[in-house]
């Protein structure tokens, strides 16, 4: 989980249940928009300074490599 002070969000990655990284309103906990990474989404680690959020993926044999950009 990551908060983002400026804009008063969360971004959570959830590998567990959405396989996602979820951007919410932090006052409230609504979600607000979703990415769908598919599965093995695992922690997640936001750089402040470029504005990126790095997700790593624990990928099954079979997977597709996937790229994520931050919006």
């Amino acid at each position: 989980m990551a908060y983002l002070v400026d804009s008063d969000r969360l971004i959570v990655t959830d590998g567990g249940g959405t396989d996602a990284v979820d951007w919410s309103i932090a006052k409230n906990y609504k979600i607000i928009n979703t990415l769908k990474l598919g599965p093995g989404v695992d922690h997640g680690v936001y750089n402040p300074v470029e504005q990126i959020l790095y997700v790593e993926m624990v990928a099954a044999p079979d997977a597709r490599p996937m790229c994520a950009q931050h919006y």
